[in-house]
């Protein structure tokens, strides 16, 4: 036992936690009308191993604004009234007093004990080894910073036994790693700290920032239930699992891609001693290999396995198949190959299997998809080399909310019993070798289906997402699909299809994806067909023969993000109705019968594009000198009527094409330097004046440079050699001078060169033979002298 605690008049000692302080000022404030000076308290002696204790002289009322220590207050205070008016009752003056030092003093005591560590408080060897673990972490936005004060158990992320103080959990999860970073550089060393809290229950640290290696010292932690490592976007990694299986009360494990690769194919045997386990999570992990047989199975609890994305290197162990509590297995892109065991359709608690992305492994879809499975709800076998027919048996797995069975070999049709899986919001049979007709049921893009869509198609309410591109389904969109509630992505593009888009597309609500595009489309688009479109983010229709027929004064109930009508009538007027579309990140309203000018207001929508199509239209009028646009973006206004001078640009773009416009004046000669990210640039069809400026030569990453048709004179720019991934240089039909530069013969990727129709003079430079690649070479109309030379005749085909 320690020795008593004397605490001087006046003074209070830190081991009491300000609610515990407030409650005692309260009390205070309730008791003072019997404290005069006849009985001053000036000591108060306590003696205890837990704590210290303080005097009651001096005390100052302090205002709380958590509710805890309201409710606490008042219930002591209510406490101490009943008493103490009692006490007056059936005292005298001196026994009230009396009654009320000793009141006091009880419930001073009272209160001290509730904030002891017996009563749920944190232990001090634990906060200390709180504290260790804090301070070696690196905490730039003090995220912590509730980690102060003598009760850990109140910290963020800390958890105590409520009866014994003892930390049992420790929380610090990063829920957004794409955004947050909160630890950055945080090494390992820290961990140890954590070894001495020996009831440790729960420990989740994923995605928190930390880097370094997992020390085995957390094998010390025997009573963890739950451990999370998991690292997506900081390196952290693990040279030893042996320390796994001191965790015999392990029931679920996480270490997302921490860093397994060197501990090779008997990473599973560790793991295999934890006999609690239900959920394993080790998502790439650079795991390589995998025991094909386990001595002891003690896996009969494991119900969620995520190996997904590592690289074994071998076909499916067959412990996979003892495993009869599983619900949730994820091997994708888990370099596994050879069969897919039938017997894994014995699992019958399964209902989330994704074999996905394995490449090479091999099945029967007939056999595979025979039975069993009665439960599953997800199966993903895209990119496999499953083969043979999908069978009829498939109707029977009426569970099934999504089935992908992409880019893999099957033959044949599509059963009709696949209508009757009433669950089914996702089915995918991209990419397989599908020949006969569209049956009752759809769902299947870049296949070879044909016939037309059914009009019962909107019977099938529980549909989200339809995709059916690539295909030559033929006929009218029916009108029933409107009845499709739940829809939220139609994409029937690069098909047949005829007739008019019907308006109750209008009704669906859900719908955020609309693609027809590339389809023998006609009719009337009128703002019916969006009566109901709130939520829609891509509209796709170009490429057909639609005419837009909406009012200048309609504002669209949604805002749009991508919107492509390229092909449709849209003009004559330039549509009034984008100037409320402020999302707008794509625009193509090329080939749409526009003869109007561009309005002001659509450049104070520009600068959230990154792609804008305004061509083959009859726009007239003149740019703005900046125009506003997103880095790195693409800007097609070629063939119109626009005038004037080039326009700057407020951002570097990757595609810029002018051409065939009236533009007039000269090209910047800084325009390499404000633009050396160009890929496309086409400035062709003009009546630009001047020379070619040298900056170009900065435009490292140039493909085309197209300046033709133009009145440029001067000389070609000999610094042109920089652009080694120059691919077409067509400088035809203009004013210029001089030699063609040898330097254009370090153009190694060089298919195409047109320098037709100038006035250069002097002899074809024999540097061009070293470009390889060449297919296409115009020197004509020039003042060319000199003989054709050898290494050009053998180019040309016999």
């Amino acid at each position: 036992m320690s020795r008593p605690t004397r605490v001087h008049k006046g003074c209070y000692s830190q081991a009491l936690d300000d609610s515990s302080m407030e409650n005692l000022f309260t009390l205070g404030v309730a008791l003072q009308v019997a404290l005069d000076s006849h009985y001053s308290i000036k000591n108060i002696f306590v003696d205890t191993s837990r704590t210290s204790y303080v005097a009651a002289d001096g005390l100052r009322v302090k205002l709380d604004d958590t509710i805890t220590s309201i409710r606490r207050s008042l219930e002591f205070l209510d406490l101490a009234r009943g008493v103490f008016f009692k006490a007056m009752t059936n005292s005298g003056s001196s026994g009230i007093h009396t009654m009320a030092a000793i009141m006091f003093v009880l419930f001073t005591i009272l209160l001290i004990l509730d904030a002891a560590p017996g009563r749920g408080a944190c232990l001090e060897s634990e906060r200390k080894a709180l504290l260790q673990f804090k301070h070696g972490l690196f905490d730039p936005e003090n995220r912590l910073f509730s980690w102060q004060g003598y009760d850990c158990c109140t910290w963020r992320g800390i958890a105590c036994d409520n009866q014994t103080g003892d930390v049992t959990s420790i929380d610090l999860h990063n829920p957004y790693p794409d955004v947050l970073n909160p630890f950055p550089n945080s090494t390992d060393e820290f961990l140890n700290s954590l070894v001495s809290i020996k009831l440790l229950t729960y420990l989740n640290l994923s995605n928190a920032g930390f880097s370094g290696t997992i020390p085995a010292q957390l094998g010390n932690l025997s009573s963890l239930q739950y451990l999370d490592l998991s690292s997506r976007e900081t390196p952290l990694s693990v040279d030893d699992l042996q320390w796994l299986s001191r965790l015999s009360s392990l029931t679920h494990l996480a270490m997302d891609s921490v860093d397994l690769s060197l501990i090779g194919p008997q990473w599973i045997h560790s793991i295999g001693r934890l006999s609690s386990l239900t959920e394993l999570h080790m998502y790439s992990c650079g795991l390589s290999g995998i025991a094909q047989s386990l001595p002891v199975v003690n896996f009969t609890k494991l119900s969620v396995v995520d190996l997904s994305m590592n690289n074994f290197n071998s076909t499916i162990p067959g412990w996979f198949l003892n495993l009869s509590s599983l619900i949730h297995m994820d091997v994708g892109g888990a370099g596994l190959h050879g069969f897919i065991p039938v017997e894994l359709s014995n699992l019958h608690n399964l209902r989330y299997l994704d074999l996905s992305m394995n490449v090479n492994l091999t099945a029967d879809c007939s056999m595979l998809l025979s039975g069993g499975w009665r439960r599953i709800e997800y199966l993903n076998l895209m990119s496999n080399q499953v083969s043979g027919n999908l069978p009829v048996s498939v109707g029977n797995f009426t569970s099934l909310v999504w089935l992908n069975i992409a880019y893999n070999n099957l033959e044949g049709g599509i059963p009709s019993s696949i209508g009757k899986l009433c669950n089914l919001k996702i089915l995918s049979l991209t990419g397989n070798n599908l020949t006969l007709e569209l049956p009752q049921f759809p769902g299947l893009d870049y296949n070879q289906l044909t016939g037309v869509l059914p009009e019962w198609l909107g019977e099938i309410r529980n549909l989200q997402a339809l995709f059916l591109n690539g295909n030559s389904i033929q006929g009218p969109i029916p009108p029933s699909i409107g009845n499709l509630s739940l829809l939220f992505a139609l994409a029937l593009a690069e098909n047949n299809l005829n007739g008019t888009l019907p308006p109750t597309i209008g009704q669906l609500s859900k719908l955020k994806h609309f693609d027809v595009s590339s389809n023998q489309l006609t009719g009337i688009v009128s703002e019916a067909h969006f009566s109901k479109l709130s939520g829609l983010e891509y509209f796709s229709i170009f490429s057909n023969s639609l005419v837009i027929n909406l009012s200048s004064s309609w504002v669209p109930p949604f805002q749009v993000q991508e919107l492509r009508l390229g092909s449709s009538e849209v003009g004559p007027q330039f549509p009034a109705w984008l100037q409320n579309q402020t999302r707008l990140q794509q625009l193509d309203i090329s080939n749409a019968s526009i003869s109007d000018s561009i309005p002001s207001w659509f450049w104070d929508l520009s600068s959230n594009l990154y792609l804008l199509n305004l061509s083959f239209n009859q726009i007239k009028g003149q740019l703005p000198n900046l125009i506003s646009i997103t880095p790195y973006s693409q800007l097609d206004m070629k063939s119109n009527l626009l005038s004037g001078s080039l326009p700057n640009l407020s951002n570097v773009v990757e595609i810029l094409d002018l051409s065939d416009n009236q533009f007039s004046g000269h090209i910047s000669p800084d325009i390499g330097l404000m633009q050396p990210y160009l890929i496309y640039l086409s400035l062709s069809g003009n009546n630009l004046s001047g020379e070619i400026p040298t900056s170009i030569g900065n435009m490292l990453g140039l493909h085309v440079l197209d300046l033709s048709r133009n009145n440029l004179d001067g000389v070609i720019p000999g610094n042109l050699h920089n652009l080694t991934y120059l691919m077409a240089l067509d400088l035809k039909t203009n004013s210029l001078s001089g030699t063609i530069p040898p330097s254009i013969g370090s153009l190694q990727r060089l298919q195409s060169l047109h320098l037709s129709n100038n006035m250069l003079s002097g002899a074809m430079p024999s540097s061009l033979q070293n470009c390889s690649y060449l297919e296409m070479l115009d020197l004509g109309d020039n003042f060319l002298d000199g003989s054709i030379p050898i290494w050009l005749t053998s180019k040309i085909p016999g």
